[in-house]
């Protein structure tokens, strides 16, 4: 199904949902099939790839609803961006799908209502002559995550520890922090002594003995795991709550994963 062939509708709030829902079983249907995730439901390989199938089905419905909604917000912003119209839609259109994704369309919210936090977020930070978006998320995805690490172990983590805490290889994280930070801040990181008694921080091991709702914000906010980070009102908006409700669950957890270190290093 082409999206250009599909008409964009006003949906109530139950069809978004349905549509939100055939994606997420679309998604791991296909993460199943690709083996990057454990297949929990008994299914065939053609079960799946049908669940698979009707997923992008979906995601091509709600990106139809959704791209005039990007477009005027483009149109909007052009006049006083850097970049043209052109470039502010690539980047917004990329930040709608991103948000479709992500949307918890169990908060109760609207889907609309979250892509367009999640895209004037992007067109905002986009600047010309500054990283890509891509970049950007990567280089923010890292300085959260040595933020949260800083935090919780009282000292810079070292390059192993860093690249621990979102999953990637070291060369990764070289290779993003030569991009998007100055020369010295990756002297700065490397260079710092971590004592053999410190305790490498297990995040993932860690974040699995939070709530529920404290490891989903704190992936959110710090984008651990592979996620990709939020702003606060971002994360807000895709739990269908405040933004001070946010911040004390990230407090609340910050303070359960410091007491774990120290319990740790005693």
């Amino acid at each position: 199904m082409e999206i250009d062939e599909l008409t964009p509708v006003l949906r109530g709030h139950g069809e978004q949902v349905a549509l939100a829902r055939a994606v997420e079983a679309g998604l791991y249907a296909a993460a199943v099939l690709a083996g990057t995730e454990r297949q929990r439901v008994p299914a065939t390989t053609e079960e799946l790839a049908a669940v698979a199938a009707e997923g992008d089905r979906a995601m091509a419905v709600l990106v139809a609803d959704h791209i005039g909604l990007v477009k005027a917000m483009a149109h909007q912003r052009a006049p006083r961006s850097d970049l043209d119209y052109d470039d502010l839609l690539q980047d917004g259109l990329v930040a709608m799908i991103e948000a479709l994704r992500r949307w918890d369309h169990r908060s109760g919210s609207y889907a609309a209502a979250y892509v367009e936090v999640c895209v004037d977020g992007a067109m905002r930070c986009n600047r010309a002559g500054h990283l890509s978006l891509a970049g950007r998320r990567r280089t923010s995805r890292l300085g959260k995550a040595r933020r949260l690490l800083t935090d919780m172990l009282g000292r810079e983590p070292s390059l192993a520890e860093l690249a621990q805490a979102v999953g990637r290889s070291e060369a990764w994280v070289t290779e993003v922090w030569a991009a998007g930070l100055p020369p010295r801040d990756i002297a700065d990181t490397d260079e710092r002594p971590t004592s053999a008694s410190d305790p490498t921080p297990d995040l993932e091991a860690w974040l699995a003995t939070l709530p529920e709702l404290q490891q989903r914000v704190l992936r959110d906010r710090f984008g651990l795991g592979g996620e990709e980070p939020m702003p606060l009102r971002q994360v807000a908006a895709r739990h269908g709550m405040s933004q001070s409700r946010i911040r004390r669950l990230e407090a609340a957890a910050l303070t359960r994963l410091r007491s774990r270190l120290h319990h740790t290093a005693a």
